[in-house]
């Protein structure tokens, strides 16, 4: 296997256990704060929000300190394995306190979020380079096959945490506590990573642009905060589906392993569409596929099973279809802007991104706590409404600014050939 070859398999396998505390703290967090914590809904979504914010603020520091000093980048493998023990030993921990225990709570999900933070910010720039080798839509769709896969393995544990009683939360605990340590395996090789693919970068790139002119400033800007809205809106309805009364029979039992079983399959589904289009237009089109599927959401839980199970799945394709499209846009749009052969310009870039998407998730969960303390128990799907018809707007609103007729179609294809 060739070294190239070698660092894109650690990617991978990092990345699986970056996605496992990704996607568990932003599916199974509200909900334990809720339902196992026994804090309350609006005080549990102020503390998933103020975490939130407080990792958007340190993938900035961290990004600009890694963007500004090179003897801290060669820090990155010793910081980045450290982090990783203490974001897994957070997670497990999570579930684990006491309930009403919401100050212990609060200060284990600031040190989880700081903590994952200071992974996070350097593997992203991982990306950028090993997109300049491999392709922007290649490496975005490793990563999101990969994303979707751990999600699959967290709507898995989601299924007992809703089917227990009060008697039988212990079971769904440990579940929590195995996937933080599961996290913790994958998570391995990531020193070696950080310590190999920078380096070798810095040898064989070329000096990078800087691409500082406004207008190209305002284009990343612009990107970043849109898709803070965009995930804002789609986070919301993965939470929102967890308080549902119905949400432990039926198809409504398995609902978020169905989203993200099709999630995985969108990685297939969507590619076509992006070789006609320019990859901006194409993350348009899947953010109003989402926002429809999101419409009709409520009207398909009142109508059974069978209804139930076809939105959910146009759902699961239209959300990978956002995260493939957001990911392989980014990696493009930071290659346009002269940023992805730096590996300290890259991870600047990665982690304004990441802080604008890590703002929105920490919006979702207080969307989802508003929404929960508006309406009498038990929630139903009437009640998820309001909440859909908020999400599809926003949905449109993100598609309209996102539709950008700059990118010709021979440019598109030429992107997917690199």
């Amino acid at each position: 296997m060739r070294p190239g070859q070698r660092q894109l398999l650690a990617f991978g396998v990092t990345h699986g256990g970056k996605s496992l505390l990704w996607a568990g703290s932003d599916a199974l967090f509200l909900y334990t704060l809720i339902e196992i914590l026994e804090i309350s809904p609006p005080l549990a979504g102020g503390l998933f929000i103020l975490a939130s914010f407080s990792n958007a603020l340190m993938d900035g520091l961290w990004g600009r300190a890694l963007s500004r000093t090179p003897a801290l980048q060669a820090r990155t493998p010793v910081v980045g394995a450290g982090a990783a023990v203490l974001a897994c030993a957070m997670f497990a921990l999570l579930p684990l306190l006491g309930p009403g225990a919401a100050l212990a709570a609060g200060l284990v999900l600031l040190a989880f979020r700081c903590a994952f933070s200071l992974l996070d910010v350097p593997h992203n720039a991982v990306a950028a380079v090993l997109a300049g080798t491999h392709g922007h839509l290649a490496v975005a769709r490793w990563r999101t096959a990969i994303g979707a896969g751990a999600a699959l393995v967290v709507a898995a544990t989601a299924i007992p945490l809703l089917m227990a009683n009060a008697a039988g939360t212990g079971t769904a605990k440990w579940l929590l506590v195995a996937l933080g340590g599961g996290a913790l395996v994958m998570l391995a090789p990531l020193p070696w990573l950080l310590a190999t693919v920078p380096r070798e970068a810095m040898r064989s790139a070329a000096p990078a642009r800087p691409g500082t002119d406004a207008a190209r400033r305002w284009d990343l800007l612009r990107f970043c905060l849109v898709q803070m809205v965009g995930f804002a809106a789609l986070a919301s309805v993965g939470k929102a589906i967890l308080h549902l009364d119905i949400a432990g029979t039926g198809v409504m039992a398995n609902a978020l392993l169905l989203i993200a079983a099709l999630r995985l399959a969108s990685i297939w589904i969507w590619p076509p569409l992006t070789a006609r289009l320019p990859l901006s237009t194409s993350l348009s089109v899947a953010y109003l596929a989402t926002g429809a599927a999101v419409l009709l959401l409520p009207v398909s839980i009142g109508h059974g099973d069978i209804a139930a199970l076809a939105v959910l799945g146009a759902y699961g394709v239209a959300v990978g279809g956002v995260i493939l499209m957001v990911w392989s846009r980014f990696s493009e749009l930071l290659a346009q802007l002269d940023l992805a052969a730096d590996r300290g310009a890259a991870a600047y870039g990665y982690s304004l991104f990441t802080a604008a998407t890590k703002i929105g998730l920490g919006l979702s969960g207080l969307m989802t706590g508003l929404w929960i303390a508006d309406h009498a128990p038990p929630l139903d799907a009437s009640d998820l409404s309001n909440l859909a018809l908020i999400v599809a707007t926003l949905c449109a609103i993100c598609a309209a600014l996102g539709w950008r007729g700059r990118s010709s179609r021979r440019a598109a294809m030429l992107t997917l050939r690199t």
